[in-house]
């Protein structure tokens, strides 16, 4: 399955989709059961994404969601918070460097009592 659409789309479309996916995933194999449907009032752009990625997934695997086994759908779940995570991670702009160095400047600064 390429999950390049979700990679590619813009950070806030590329969230909600995966979102929406995620919990489609869940509701349509059963893992979850909910009154309303995998898609509510979410973004007209999120919400296409989310069904082409349920699209492709159900394409890869030659299944429809709902016949999907549970290690599978736990399978697709991962893929997609992972790159949702990664997306979410670069955008914040994490500096590990910079703050491991004001995590030493903050220890020296406290005192610890004996």
């Amino acid at each position: 399955m390429s999950l390049e659409t979700l990679i590619s789309a813009p950070q806030n479309v590329a969230v909600e989709a995966g979102y929406l996916a995620i919990r489609a995933l869940k509701h349509l194999s059963g893992s979850i059961v909910a009154p309303d449907t995998p898609f509510g009032a979410q973004s007209a752009e999120a919400r296409e994404l989310a069904e082409r990625i349920v699209h492709e997934i159900e394409e890869a695997e030659q299944l429809p969601l709902a016949d999907l086994s549970r290690v599978r759908v736990e399978y697709h779940i991962s893929r997609i918070g992972e790159i949702v995570h990664d997306r979410m991670r670069k955008s914040v702009g994490i500096d590990a460097k910079r703050g491991d160095a004001l995590l030493r400047e903050l220890r020296n600064k406290i005192t610890v009592p004996a």
